[in-house]
């Protein structure tokens, strides 16, 4: 009797312990559809835009609007996510996230007019930010430099397959509104599957290891620290010179250099593939160097593909340097976010809402800032200018990694 009652005992205990690495693998699949549907999101409106404008009788910078007012969206979601997470639940500020996103998508799809537009792109940038706080905010605590790259190449891997679809839209003669239906309904496929499939799973994302509420600290005494506005500043500057290629290649190569829409098309959809293929390849050798190493790197290698974008005219050269300016990039944001809880301590929580909200500031603003110039001085202001934005974003990575060796204050 005694015998079968520890049986029984052992095949409870290993039920319950595959039942937590069920929950484990919910949640990763989880994290891994909610960036892939992050990156379809962000890649349908560079490629979208000549003919969407065109349809509108808007100029070129007119994106300018639809940036900022995703903005605005973002960074009051981006801002508030872990008050919010708090107050109702990491699951419901996942799922409720995934849902606005899908309704902005169906929004933005049916749009009669240009201020419905506007409208859609800022709850389809307030959707992202709750899924996208949320999700990087987990993954930081819990996963290694490794699988939080792998995590973000799943975004790469949205963002490839994102040009590649209007390609087929307009190859078959449809709008550019059929990109946003698609969208709309696998967000709407992904926020089932978080509420049936993963809902007992999402208990876990609601804080970080080591972390309960009377813990965090108020978001007073982490402004407060210089550390957090140089990796604020770092996340700006990088998440500019992400979206301002991204938004503006496929414009930069049709209208700036003459390259037909068909090559234009998949040569964007390299610079994506670059960076899924940057976060994959770094994410394999990631336990092996220094962090700050990786990211010298590949700042390093970004400095040279802008350079032969900027010179490569219509030669193979130029998508050479647009995959490459990929591949460079791709492992910049997980790791820099891999890198937060050990430079910011009890403050990480904290200052990963606040980076994610400055990524919806840099992500509007510099490229809204490209289409100004572009519309003023051309299209070939576009590889300089992310040079520049480049070259910042590596001088102050540079004094973050001093600064960062200083002790950072727990509480104040």
């Amino acid at each position: 009797m005694r015998g079968s009652t520890a049986t029984d005992t052992e095949k409870g205990g290993n039920l319950f312990v595959k039942s937590q690495q069920n929950r484990a693998y919910f949640t990763l699949t989880l994290a891994y559809a909610g960036f892939l549907m992050l990156g379809l999101g962000s890649g349908i409106l560079g490629v979208a835009w000549p003919t969407m404008r065109a349809e509108f009788g808007m100029a070129l910078d007119a994106m300018s609007y639809l940036l900022v007012a995703g903005t605005i969206g973002y960074t009051l979601v981006s801002a508030n996510s872990g008050r919010l997470a708090q107050r109702y639940g990491m699951r419901w500020l996942l799922v409720g996230g995934v849902l606005t996103t899908a309704l902005a998508s169906f929004l933005q799809a049916f749009a009669p007019v240009w201020l419905v537009l506007i409208a859609g792109a800022f709850f389809a940038s307030a959707g992202a930010a709750a899924l996208d706080a949320g999700l990087n905010l987990y993954a930081a605590a819990h996963y290694s430099p490794r699988v939080m790259n792998w995590l973000h190449a799943s975004f790469g891997f949205g963002s490839v397959l994102s040009p590649l679809m209007m390609r087929t839209i307009f190859e078959a003669d449809r709008s550019w509104r059929v990109g946003y239906v698609v969208a709309g309904v696998l967000n709407v496929a992904l926020a089932t599957a978080c509420f049936f499939a993963v809902w007992r799973s999402l208990a876990v994302l609601s804080q970080p290891d080591g972390v309960s509420r009377s813990e965090r600290l108020p978001l007073r005494a982490t402004i407060r620290l210089p550390l957090v506005w140089l990796s604020v500043s770092v996340f700006a500057l990088y998440v500019g010179a992400e979206i301002t290629p991204g938004n503006w290649s496929y414009s930069f190569l049709t209208e700036g250099r003459l390259i037909d829409t068909a090559t234009a098309s998949l040569w964007v959809s390299f610079f994506w593939g670059g960076l899924t293929a940057g976060r994959v390849f770094f994410g394999l050798i990631a336990h092996r160097f220094k962090l700050e190493t990786i990211l010298r790197v590949a700042m390093a290698l970004g400095v040279l593909a802008l350079l032969a974008l900027w010179f490569g005219g219509t030669s193979v050269l130029t998508f050479a340097g647009l995959t490459l300016l990929g591949f460079s990039q791709g492992p910049i944001f997980p790791l820099l976010m891999s890198a937060t809880p050990g430079r910011l301590g009890q403050h990480a929580a904290n200052a990963i809402g606040l980076q994610m909200a400055m990524v919806g500031i840099g992500s509007a603003a510099f490229p809204s800032l490209a289409g100004i110039l572009a519309n003023r001085i051309g299209l070939e202001i576009i590889p300089p200018f992310v040079l520049l934005l480049t070259v910042a974003m590596i001088a102050i990575h540079e004094a973050l990694i001093a600064r960062s060796r200083r002790p950072v204050a727990a509480a104040a």
